[in-house]
């Protein structure tokens, strides 16, 4: 027996994250408030931190989101308390849609009860503003595609309906047993309902313990809630003659500062007490640096932002353009994760309202002359499907197939699930009966 002793040198690279590191990837995804709450924790904690806080124009500037392409200034000063009216309506102005559809929404919205419920019949709704049962029936659609799920309904059946069409992890029976069973559902018959539909005890079971996860009154913990204020983390303006021109800066830039004073007399102290000190100095100066690297990032990628949706931001498209955080990445030389955590929520102040950036974002679509936003391809989507005859009304296939004749490379199952993200009923739903 022999023993021997190798040695072997390998070599790997680590990133070493440091503290001052780490600080900075944090206050990158913190959202304006938790930033806000985490420097004033910081300026209590550290004796040797000032901050000054921007006052002026933009100082307090925060309102609510909005996407409406006719935005002016009585949506930044609406009244703070949310209804379920308020918040359709804001939903309704992000949709593309005819006046009448659009005005018709809006008269129902106003019509729906605490629980969301629609209390008005179309024919009522028609005749009031003498428009045609096509149209309100559109109408009545589109506000069934809006959140909450269920909201729109006229009554319970159709409620939960609703809510077990639009969701993509729904119970195969589920829809079975709302639309026939519901009576035995309450009465607890479940061998009626198992020996009608030829399912197994376990799995109706399985379906009711789902459809006891439906709310059956959407709206009611909305009703008279305080709507939260949304702060915007940057403004973007446009110049109205040449809107490709902008400006775009950071609507808070607190001052951090290290207040010196204290340096002279903290030599004079014990060694444990100078340590302390210059450990707090250190800690300071690394919250100056990562504040500062927050600000230019994010105003880098909101850069990037704004000049690609100049059309949409200002006005004059309603598509946004395809944009991704890889695209975005390669423009700034920032890496993709980078990204991510800077338009998480973030928001931007545009001559169109207020969004969140990462909703600024699109993927892309292939076509035969290119690339489309996948934006663009749902606004096609609800276009067709507002315009078909609603006693045939397009399947999935036929909207694909339409879709697929104009270029646009696309599967039905993507068709299908945009058509639920949208919150659009099925087809066979659909159907004017």
């Amino acid at each position: 027996m022999s023993n021997s002793m190798n040695l072997e040198q390998n070599l790997s690279q680590q990133l070493h994250v440091t503290p001052a590191l780490r600080q900075s990837i944090d206050m990158l995804k913190y959202s304006w408030e938790e930033l806000q709450q985490f420097l004033e924790s910081q300026e209590a904690e550290n004796p040797f931190i000032e901050i000054k806080w921007k006052t002026g124009e933009y100082a307090a500037r925060t309102t609510r989101i909005s996407s409406s392409a006719d935005w002016d200034e009585l949506n930044g000063i609406a009244d703070d308390t949310v209804t379920i009216e308020s918040l359709l309506l804001e939903q309704l102005r992000m949709r593309v849609t005819s006046p009448e559809i659009y005005r018709a929404a809006a008269y129902l919205a106003g019509n729906l009860d605490e629980r969301g419920y629609l209390v008005v019949s179309l024919e009522e709704a028609g005749e009031e503003l003498h428009l045609p049962p096509e149209i309100m029936q559109q109408s009545l659609q589109l506000l069934q595609s809006l959140d909450p799920p269920g909201v729109g309904a006229r009554d319970l059946t159709e409620c939960l309906l609703l809510q077990a069409e639009m969701d993509p992890s729904s119970h195969p029976l589920a829809l079975k047993l709302i639309t026939g069973h519901l009576h035995d559902l309450a009465r607890g018959n479940l061998d009626v309902i198992r020996r009608s539909i030829g399912a197994s005890r376990k799995s109706v079971e399985e379906a009711i313990l789902y459809i006891k996860t439906l709310n059956p009154r959407p709206c009611s913990a909305l009703q008279g809630t305080a709507a939260a204020p949304v702060t915007a983390d940057v403004i973007v303006e446009y110049t109205p003659d040449t809107p490709q021109k902008f400006t775009i800066r950071d609507m808070y830039s607190p001052r951090i500062s290290i207040n010196a004073d204290y340096i002279p007399a903290a030599s004079d102290c014990s060694e444990e007490v100078r340590s302390y000190c210059k450990e707090r100095i250190q800690s300071g100066k690394w919250l100056v640096q990562s504040v500062a690297y927050r600000r230019n990032t994010l105003l880098k990628v909101a850069s990037v932002i704004a000049k690609e949706q100049v059309a949409f931001l200002s006005g004059q498209d309603h598509s946004l353009k395809p944009l991704n955080i890889k695209e975005i990445a390669g423009r700034t030389g920032l890496h993709e994760s980078t990204i991510s955590r800077t338009v998480r929520h973030k928001y931007m102040d545009t001559p169109r309202g207020l969004f969140e950036m990462k909703k600024l974002l699109s993927n892309t679509i292939a076509t035969a002359e290119g690339e489309t936003s996948t934006e663009s391809v749902k606004q096609q989507i609800r276009n067709m499907i507002a315009d078909e005859d609603k006693k045939s009304p397009l399947s999935d296939q036929r909207i694909t197939n339409e879709l697929q004749a104009q270029g646009i490379e696309i599967s039905r199952r993507t068709v299908a699930k945009y058509r639920n993200e949208e919150r659009i009923l099925s087809a066979s739903m659909r159907r004017l009966r």
